[in-house]
C-alpha cells in the first residue's frame, strides 16, 4: 500500500510533468488553428478532439482553468463542425481566444507550481 505522502509526491511529479508537456500541447492547438485557417477538412475537428482531451486531463491534473477553457474550445468546435459550414472571421476569432485562454492558463499553472519553474 502506498503511504499519502508517497502518493501525494507521485501526484506532483506527474503533475510537473504534464505542466512540463503543456508548451507542446499548446503548440498542437496553435497547428491545429492553421490548419483550420487553411481550410484543411479534418482540422477542425481535429482541434475539437484536442479541447476535449485537455479538458480531462486538465481536471486530472487539477488545472481546473485548463479544464474550463478547453471545454468551452471544445464546444464552439463542436457548434461549427454541426453548423456543417468553414468558420467565418468571427468563430475564427472565437477559437483563437479559447487557444489563448488554454495557452495563459498552462502558463499560470507552471509559474505558481514551484516544481514545474525549476524544470
Amino acid at each position: 500500500m502506498v503511504s499519502d505522502d508517497r502518493l501525494e509526491a507521485l501526484m506532483r511529479g506527474l503533475r510537473t510533468q504534464y505542466l512540463g508537456d503543456a508548451d507542446v500541447r499548446v503548440a498542437e492547438l496553435w497547428s491545429d488553428m492553421a490548419r483550420v485557417e487553411a481550410g484543411e477538412r479534418d482540422a477542425l475537428d481535429e482541434l475539437r478532439r484536442r479541447f476535449h482531451k485537455l479538458a480531462g486531463s486538465g481536471g486530472s491534473y487539477g488545472l481546473d482553468d485548463v479544464t474550463t477553457y478547453s471545454r468551452e474550445g471544445e464546444r464552439a468546435a463542436k457548434r461549427l463542425l454541426d453548423a456543417g459550414a468553414p468558420p467565418d472571421d468571427a468563430a475564427f476569432a472565437e477559437l483563437t481566444t479559447h487557444v489563448r485562454r488554454v495557452a495563459d492558463a498552462f502558463a499560470a499553472a507552471k509559474n505558481a507550481d514551484p516544481d514545474a519553474r525549476a524544470g
